[in-house]
Order: C-alpha cells, then sequence, then structure tokens
C-alpha cells in the first residue's frame, strides 16, 4: 500500500514509519526541508518537500495514495500560551489538516484518512470516567481539538467512500521520547514530585499500543469514527510521580505546587494541573499490550540497575550493512572521545538491513562514578550532551551518505 505521512519524522511518526516498511508498505512523507529530515528518520520512505500553506502537492506525492496518517503539530507544552503561540499550535494542526485535504484532491486512490486529536478535547473533568462520547470541554485545549476534528471531517466531504479514524491520544510514553524525555531527568536529578495536589487524572498509552493501533485501521474496515486511544488504566498525577520514581530507583522529590506552575506557564500550566480520566467504549483490555503503567514502566525501564541510565537513538542510511560496518567502529571510536571522563557507559549498536539500506540502532547505557550526588547532578546534563552528539552524528551522517537530490 502507498501511505502518505504528516509528522513523519516525530516521535510517533518514527515508530510507524519503521512498522509499516517492515510490512512492506511504500511510505511517502511531506516535510518542509528534506536535509533536515533525513538526519531524524529511522526507516526508508520517499520525501517530498511541502509547505501547509501550498494548495497543491507534486504527482509523485499524490499518485496511488490509499491511505494518510495525519499526524504533525507542534507540542502543545513546548512554551507559554501566548497569543501567537496559540496562532501557532492552531495553524499546525487545523490550518495544516485544511490545506493537506484541498492539496490531496487530485488523489483518486484515497480509501483511508487517520486524523490525530487529543484527550484534551474533554477539558478538566477531574475524576469523571470520560468515553468517546461524552460532552467536550469549553478551555482552549479543548477548542483546538474540536477545531481540528471539524477539520479532518472536510475528507469525508471531499471524497467519497473514505474511512475516517480521529484516535484522540493521551499521553505517549517511550523511552528517552517526548513526556518520559522531560521527566526522566528531573527524577534522576532529585526534582520529580507531583504536581499540585496531584490528584488530577494522566491517561497515557505506550507507544507500542498506539502503533499496533494504526496499523490495524490499515486492515480492519469497521474501524472508523473517533477512538480514545489510552490505556484502559489511567492513573493520577501522584500515583505516577510514585510509579516513575519506582521505575528510576530514586525517592520522589518535593511538590510542585500549583502557584509556581502558573507563574511558571501562565495558561499552558492547565495541561499539568488539570486531567482527563479517559477510558474507550470501543477498545478492550485485550487490545492492549501494556494496560497498566506498573507493565509499560516495566517495558521500558524494567532492564536497567539502580543508577544506570539509557540513551537510545536510531538513523536509517541507504548503504548496506557491509557499507558501512567500519564507518560504524571508527564512530564507535569517536564516542569514547567525548564522553564524559566521570561516566561509565556501554554502547551497543546493531545494524539491520531494512529495505534498500540500513538502519543503525544505538543504546548506550550508563551510570555515574561520583556516587549520588554526582547522580542527581550530571543526570540531566548528560542525557543533554548525548542528544547534542548524537543529533550533530546523524547530520553528518546524512550529508555524508545522501545524495544532494537523494530523497530515498
Amino acid at each position: 500500500m502507498r501511505i502518505l505521512l504528516t509528522g513523519g519524522t516525530g516521535f510517533v511518526g518514527g515508530e510507524l514509519g519503521k512498522k509499516l516498511t517492515q510490512a512492506g508498505h511504500e511510505v511517502i512523507v511531506l516535510t518542509r526541508s528534506a536535509e533536515r529530515a533525513r538526519a531524524k528518520l529511522s526507516y526508508p520512505c520517499h520525501l517530498v518537500e511541502w509547505s501547509s500553506e501550498e494548495d497543491k502537492l507534486p504527482q509523485e506525492a499524490v499518485k496511488g495514495v490509499e491511505a494518510v496518517f495525519n499526524m504533525a503539530g507542534e507540542g502543545i507544552a513546548d512554551g507559554r500560551w501566548t497569543s501567537e503561540r496559540k496562532k501557532s499550535l492552531r495553524h499546525s494542526r487545523v490550518s495544516l489538516t485544511h490545506h493537506l485535504i484541498h492539496a490531496l484532491k487530485s488523489c483518486k486512490t484515497l480509501k483511508i484518512f487517520v486524523s490525530f486529536s487529543a484527550v484534551g478535547i474533554y477539558g478538566d473533568r477531574q475524576d469523571a470516567l470520560l468515553n468517546e462520547k461524552s460532552p467536550v470541554g469549553k478551555d482552549f485545549l479543548a477548542e483546538l481539538c474540536q477545531e481540528w476534528e471539524r477539520a479532518a471531517e472536510d475528507v469525508l466531504i471531499d471524497f467519497e467512500g473514505v474511512r475516517l479514524i480521529i484516535p484522540r491520544l493521551g499521553v505517549v510514553l517511550g523511552e528517552n521520547q517526548s513526556f518520559l524525555d522531560r521527566l526522566e531527568p528531573l527524577f534522576r536529578s532529585g526534582l520529580g514530585g507531583r504536581l499540585g495536589a496531584g490528584e488530577q487524572y494522566v491517561s497515557w498509552i505506550h507507544v507500542a499500543d498506539l502503533v499496533n493501533f494504526l496499523m490495524k485501521t490499515l486492515k480492519e474496515e469497521s474501524l472508523h469514527g473517533v477512538y480514545n486511544l489510552t490505556a484502559p488504566q489511567p492513573v493520577t498525577n501522584r500515583e505516577l510521580t510514585s510509579q516513575l520514581a519506582k521505575a528510576f530507583h530514586v525517592n520522589e522529590g518535593p511538590t510542585v505546587p500549583s502557584f509556581a506552575l502558573k507563574m511558571l506557564y501562565g495558561e499552558m500550566s492547565e495541561v499539568l494541573l488539570k486531567g482527563q480520566r479517559v477510558h474507550s467504549q470501543k477498545l478492550k483490555q485485550q487490545d492492549f499490550l501494556f494496560p497498566s503503567l506498573t507493565e509499560a514502566l516495566g517495558n521500558l525501564y524494567g532492564d536497567l540497575s539502580p543508577g544506570e541510565a539509557r540513551f537510545r537513538t536510531s538513523q536509517w542510511l541507504p548503504q548496506n550493512p557491509q557499507e558501512l560496518q567500519s564507518f560504524c567502529v571508527s564512530e564507535e571510536e569517536n564516542l569514547k572521545k567525548l564522553m564524559p571522563s566521570f561516566l561509565k557507559w556501554q554502547a551497543h549498536q546493531t545494524l539491520n538491513e531494512v529495505g534498500s539500506g540500513t538502519l543503525i540502532e544505538e543504546d548506550v547505557v550508563y551510570r555515574f562514578s561520583l556516587g549520588s550526588v554526582g547522580s542527581h547532578l550530571g543526570a540531566a546534563l548528560t542525557l543533554k550532551r548525548l542528544k547534542k552528539i548524537f543529533a550533530a552524528r546523524h547530520r553528518r551522517n546524512a550529508k555524508k551518505f545522501f545524495a544532494p537530490s537523494q530523497s530515498k
């Protein structure tokens, strides 16, 4: 199947792209910059440069496309909600979806359109148990999600017989990614505490369960409409804090008072202090590999010993493993020169043939040699440094191994 992605270089997009290509699908990724995208990709695809302001898509991006996964959107919690920031959030979701559907009008083969939304659509509902039929909220985030979903519904008008699926996502859990990527350094530094009273609910989903659902939409014609894509066991912020502390083998940090979060983040603090207790009427517990938070965190961190942390990263390059073998050995030697001297660490690298190239996956497991004080002080700094090291490496690799005009 020929499949088009927006948001294909993001966290979820990367995991979905891997699954799609492993299943033999041809993937097209829309991006503003093919050069930047190549440094982030972990799967083979055809990159097509497109701005969401453009009314047309190149024919190469449209021809034969049967399914679209519309996953683009700026991070909701990436900054204070100023008036300009709100405009940007709307544009990256609502306007982009309108423009995408309009740009697809010449596509005569489209069968499936999957467009993301979020459980924030329900507003702050305290401990009320919410399902797909629950009324929506009235705050900024709720209204943004409503506009986003209405934009996606245009596909039903413009394309006859298209199946529309709108997953309302909870917090997506994945190692070194998104939500947990921000929390792990805080907890390892001794600052991970509950937010406010800690009674606000957090509805979440393991990334593997999210991707499995997305893959099912391609096969199961009964899937259509809105789905609350959250694990069947939401938790309070208090429970989340406790379980994260156990997963990272640390003590809980001090409580962060509500007034401090409001002063620091303004209106955006609502994301942290308000919550939704969400489940799905359409999905059952057996549909999830990780129905409980204990199982999800055990999968992500259960193999790490106390004091250990891990950084994972991957990149797809258009050469076969044999061509890259000596290069990767030299890169491993270079890593030794760049790692902080106070770390005890071990890197593990695998090269797997994927499509017409190679997926390079790298794991760095590290622990501090400065005792508990050193562990607390260095956690956030080390993770930040590792991100910079590997981001720079991936940019160099993309320039070295992709021809200037190469998009596969």
